[in-house]
């Protein structure tokens, strides 16, 4: 067994507070940690998994973790509650643009009863929720190329319309504007490129 005060791989309690702990269905043991996300500790193997959320530090506290049944761990957050998937590392925020109350959680304000609902405490007050109805949106968002610019032919070129573009050897360097077709909670949009 562990020293009861320190893990291997956990911050030095001398400069961090572990603020919730949660097992969840595999035997793993969840650390909820102030201004340093959550880290999941394998009793079997020893190992210690990190995961931070690019947060500035004081929105990165995790106050509470619940696991659902389908394996996914909430945890609720200076900044929205998140729905972390452990096998791949990716998590969805919730925050008041998606109507929660407040961004903000509270201190061993988190809650799963009998029937498999979350609650959690926030500064504007409770949240409870079924797990199992929250629907992430997958539809990818239309991009519409708008114009382009090249360095050394100064001016915009609209491509709105255009199907093909032919650019000379000297157009090696360009700009393209875009725009997304989606006004439905555009802060929430990502952009992934290669």
């Amino acid at each position: 067994m562990k020293s009861a005060n320190r893990f291997a791989g956990l911050p030095d309690s001398s400069n961090a507070y572990i603020n919730c702990i949660q097992e969840d269905q595999k035997g793993n043991i969840w650390f909820g940690i102030e201004k340093n996300g959550v880290k999941k500790y394998n009793p079997f193997t020893g190992n210690i998994q990190s995961f931070g959320f690019n947060q500035p530090e004081d929105q990165n506290t995790v106050y509470g973790i619940l696991e659902d049944i389908k394996g996914f761990v909430w945890l609720s957050t200076g900044n929205g509650l998140i729905k972390l998937d452990p096998g791949t590392s990716k998590y969805q925020r919730y925050t008041k643009t998606d109507g929660l109350p407040s961004n903000t959680f509270n201190y061993n304000a988190y809650f799963k009863d009998d029937n498999g609902l979350f609650y959690f405490g926030g500064f504007n007050g409770l949240v409870s929720f079924d797990p199992a109805s929250f629907r992430s949106n997958t539809v990818a968002v239309p991009i519409q190329f708008t114009a382009l610019t090249t360095l050394n032919h100064p001016g915009m070129t609209d491509i709105a319309s255009s199907t093909e573009l032919q650019l000379s050897y000297d157009q090696n360097v360009f700009t393209i504007r875009f725009a997304l077709l989606n006004y439905i909670k555009p802060e929430k949009i990502n952009m992934l490129t290669n």
